[in-house]
């Protein structure tokens, strides 16, 4: 019965790190400039400097994570095609926008282009979260799936011990709960990784998006909460297993 609490304990606590928050990512801004007046000269220069430095960041940060995505032994294949696809073609937005910011002479003009990076990209609001918020979906679905197994293996463990004639009530009573659980985080994580994938620079400025990514959050917290509760229950049965065949044993 150990190697089974071990099990358990490996598939399922380690849904556990979807509780905690993800590192904060910086904001996406807009350049603060007057909108109706040209900057001088050493603004114009200052603003294109500070517009290249932004999208390089933005550029460092999308190859490092897709890196993170290529690497991973959690993400689907099929995620991590979609990841790919959004990150190249979100790469190859930014390096046209910062071309056509080097190549610009006008100062009103390089102020138009510059206030396009943020929302037109959405890097830190939008694709690094995807990042992390797909992964973390893919990672309750393998945990919910590894636990359902090990909670199949478990049954099948109190079944030989009834048949046996021991009374196993309460660890079929903390089975049960156990099952309820991963098949509330089951639940929670729906599909939460097809709704943020949906989510684009446009419909997350225009609101919708944001709502799909808020909701996300929620419900993989959620899963990680029911999937916590399942291993609780489920190592509560495995030792109410044990205990009663430790009594059998000694009657």
């Amino acid at each position: 019965m150990r190697t089974r609490t071990r099990l358990l304990a490996a598939v399922l606590a380690g849904a556990l790190v979807l509780g905690i928050a993800a590192p904060a990512l910086a904001q996406d801004v807009v350049v603060d400039s007057a909108p109706d007046a040209a900057p001088t000269d050493i603004e114009a220069r200052d603003l294109k400097d500070r517009c290249i430095d932004a999208i390089d960041r933005r550029l460092v940060d999308l190859e490092a994570a897709e890196v993170r995505v290529a690497a991973s032994d959690v993400l689907t294949d099929g995620h991590k095609a979609a990841f790919i696809a959004i990150i190249d073609d979100t790469q190859t937005g930014l390096r046209d926008l910062r071309g056509q910011i080097v190549d610009s002479t006008d100062p009103r003009e390089t102020l138009r282009l510059c206030r396009t990076i943020a929302p037109d990209y959405r890097v830190y609001l939008v694709v690094l979260p995807q990042v992390h918020l797909v992964t973390a979906a893919d990672h309750a679905d393998r945990a919910v799936a590894r636990g359902s197994t090990a909670l199949d293996e478990l049954a099948d463990a109190i079944t030989r011990a009834e048949e046996a004639g021991i009374d196993v009530e309460d660890a079929w009573e903390y089975h049960e709960q156990a099952v309820r659980h991963l098949d509330a985080a089951s639940a929670a994580v729906g599909d939460t990784a097809t709704a943020v994938l949906g989510v684009t620079p446009e419909n997350f400025n225009a609101g919708p998006g944001r709502e799909v990514l808020a909701a996300a959050r929620h419900d993989l917290r959620t899963a990680a909460d029911e999937l916590k509760q399942a291993w609780d229950a489920a190592h509560a049965a495995v030792e109410a297993l044990r205990d009663a065949i430790s009594d059998a044993a000694t009657a």
